[in-house]
């Protein structure tokens, strides 16, 4: 039933994934309404209908700007809603599924449109929502790598307005956001490589994006970049290949996030990285799930 009921659908008002209080209300409202047509008691009918209509617009009820690390099936997503949802970022989208899981989220948490849709790099474990995302979810802009350039890249350029490709030392500044990017300076003629690396700047509270970068990329970020940041997205879900001692040691941050995926047949996050890191530092979806912070000037609250 917890499938079927996902997908519900009145007046092509798409519900997303709901929590069971809420099915057990729907239908009885559903009910309620049935009856109200029999009996021609419009009262009743109205009240439904705006309990649908607050539904479909719950994201403008939202009274903090909340940022979300995502636990997916595979992969990784961040995102991020301001109060009231005006303005909306997503970066990355986590493996495509055949359930669409993660159109599901965004249409739970209340996004109708997405203003900045951020992809650090096409590995289909960070693209592979977005390619059913942007046909029900309008997308704004859309900001890729400069040197990552696929399929997967221009079939999404088709559902956005605008598209950016950026490099080191682009910069996108907006009344919500200011965000600037490290890396990459040059084609590594490599997907995980090639990740767009980038510091986002939201209420005064900094965090730093790394994409799958390998430890080569990290070395080349530190030669130029001195980097003091509130939260550090782990690169690579926590693979061997990244996170190197001496990047960890140059990077000011108070906390490291890990999104390995619930399904992760590659054993993410390694021990031998999350060793590297003090563990009251850590905050990681393979033990807490999905990770929110909301976001209030120069200060936050993280919680699981």
């Amino acid at each position: 039933m917890a499938q079927n009921t996902a997908n519900i659908e009145f007046l092509l008002l798409s519900l997303g994934n709901v929590h069971v209080v809420f099915k057990v209300l729907y239908y009885a409202l559903f009910y309620l309404l049935l009856i109200a047509l029999e009996t021609k008691k419009l009262k009743l009918c109205l009240f439904f209908i705006i309990f649908m209509i607050c539904w479909y617009y719950k994201g403008c009820f939202k009274l903090n700007d909340e940022l979300y690390f995502l636990d997916l099936h595979e992969g990784e997503s961040t995102v991020i809603v301001s109060k009231h949802t005006k303005d909306v970022i997503v970066i990355d989208t986590g493996e495509v599924s055949k359930n669409f899981d993660f159109t599901k989220i965004i249409k739970n948490l209340g996004i109708k449109e997405i203003d900045y849709l951020i992809i650090s790099h096409s590995d289909s474990d960070h693209i592979g929502g977005a390619i059913n995302l942007v046909k029900y979810v309008k997308v704004k802009n859309l900001v890729l790598s400069y040197y990552d350039k696929t399929s997967s890249t221009n079939y999404l350029k088709k559902y956005s307005k605008n598209v950016y490709y950026l490099k080191s030392g682009n910069q996108i500044t907006t009344k919500y956001f200011k965000l600037n990017v490290i890396s990459p300076n040059k084609d590594y003629n490599n997907i995980n490589d090639n990740s767009l690396v980038f510091t986002l700047e939201i209420n005064n509270i900094k965090f730093l994006f790394t994409g799958d970068i390998s430890t080569k990329v990290e070395k080349d970020i530190l030669k130029n970049n001195k980097i003091n940041v509130d939260f550090l997205k782990i690169a690579h879900h926590g693979s061997k290949t990244s996170t190197c001692n001496e990047f960890l040691n140059n990077i000011n941050y108070k906390y490291a996030v890990v999104m390995s995926g619930y399904y992760n047949p590659f054993g993410f996050p390694i021990k031998e990285v999350m060793n590297r890191i003090p563990k009251y530092k850590q905050l990681r979806t393979d033990e807490v799930q999905t990770i929110k912070v909301i976001l209030k000037k120069n200060k936050y609250i993280i919680k699981n």
